[in-house]
């Protein structure tokens, strides 16, 4: 699949209801996300590669680190309910990476950089 960008991330399901583990489990951090040591690529720690290629999209860095050192993704338990601070939200990362397309940039400049993992 080098080459290929997937669909545009405001398509992709969210918030798996039950347990699923696989290579296209893509972990986001809105409710924490535990990586085990070891997991990453070692260029995970080059952060003039990360400001260049995914710099507000720490999500989409971290899954092709964790990828590209050959892991999966498993996402544990249920489905879970985000609480937020009223009026926290007008300026996020959620609003830049999903409204304003900054996810499917992120991915873009990754597969262009390393492929699909």
């Amino acid at each position: 699949m080098a080459g290929q960008v997937p669909a545009p991330y405001d398509a992709w399901e969210r918030g798996l209801a039950a347990p699923e583990a696989g290579p296209l489990v893509f972990p986001t951090g809105v409710m924490g996300v535990y990586y085990a040591p070891g997991v990453f690529h070692h260029d995970v720690m080059d952060k003039e590669l990360f400001r260049t290629l995914a710099p507000d999209a720490d999500d989409v860095w971290l899954y092709w680190m964790h990828r590209r050192a050959g892991n999966h993704a498993e996402k544990l338990g249920s489905k879970g309910r985000v609480l937020e601070w009223p009026g926290s939200q007008a300026r996020s990362l959620r609003a830049s990476n999903l409204g304003d397309s900054g996810n499917d940039r992120a991915i873009a400049a990754m597969v262009a950089k390393f492929g699909f993992p």
